[in-house]
């Protein structure tokens, strides 16, 4: 019994420490947030400005007031239901203002994304970013396997 109650401890030890392996993975900035590359960009929160361009599969969903998002280019729009809105084979750029509640995602190739506001962004994939600190500018490298950044309006 004891051996069981052991083996079960360390494995619950082992779960804990991956689960706090991935939370380290969040990064804070201040206010904006700059990326470029190929893969997933994904933001979430209040956007105050989020302007995307790029390549690929887009979703966006307003989880607050109805706010009216601008897009330019080609793709197939389609209405999911729960409030997602999928353009398929896009190809062009989308700009929001001043919306809360909001999930943006792109997934594809030439992506380029900049974010002010509230809220979180999600990079995975190859490229390039840059976000603000309180002592300055943080520049750094996309990861193949995901990293969230956390950005806070001053």
């Amino acid at each position: 019994m004891k051996k069981k109650l052991f083996a079960v401890l360390a494995l619950l030890l082992v779960g804990l420490a991956a689960v706090t392996a991935v939370s380290a993975d969040v990064i804070s900035g201040i206010g904006w947030l700059e990326a470029q590359g190929s893969g997933t960009a994904r933001v979430d929160g209040y956007v105050k400005n989020l302007h995307i361009k790029g390549n690929g599969v887009l979703y966006y969903r307003d989880g607050g007031e109805e706010d009216a998002a601008e897009v330019t280019g080609y793709g197939r729009k389609i209405d999911l239901p729960n409030g997602w809105v999928k353009y398929e084979g896009f190809r062009g750029t989308f700009n929001l203002k001043d919306a809360d509640q909001t999930t943006v995602a792109l997934h594809g190739r030439n992506i380029g994304l900049q974010a002010m506001g509230r809220g979180t962004v999600w990079l995975r994939g190859h490229g390039t970013y840059s976000y603000g600190t309180p002592d300055g500018t943080v520049t750094g490298d996309w990861s193949p396997d995901g990293q969230t950044f956390s950005i806070d309006s001053e």
